[in-house]
């Protein structure tokens, strides 16, 4: 799940990804190397230093960050969904 995600919002060129430090500690050790075969030539991904997250990731491109934190991603589907019933109640 987290390399299918990691793979959907990397951007072109090289970045780094960045979890929590328990996170880091859990990755298997192909993580990387799993995300670059899927990226196949889009760009590049090196693990970087943790960072203070609860969960998921950040991608970092130079003064670019994706942010792939669950709670970021949870808050994104809620603002699409709410936007949605909004349609179907309201048109």
């Amino acid at each position: 799940m987290l390399k299918e995600l990691a793979v959907k919002n990397a951007l072109s060129g090289d970045g780094v990804i960045r979890f929590s430090k328990e996170d880091t500690a859990k990755l298997p050790q192909n993580f990387i190397s799993g995300v670059h075969s899927a990226l196949s030539g889009k760009g590049s991904v090196s693990l970087g230093d943790s960072c203070d997250i609860d969960s998921g990731f950040m991608l970092v491109y130079g003064d670019i960050d994706v942010n792939c934190t669950f709670g970021s991603l949870v808050s994104e589907k809620r603002d699409e969904l709410f936007d949605e019933l909004n349609k179907l109640l309201f048109n």
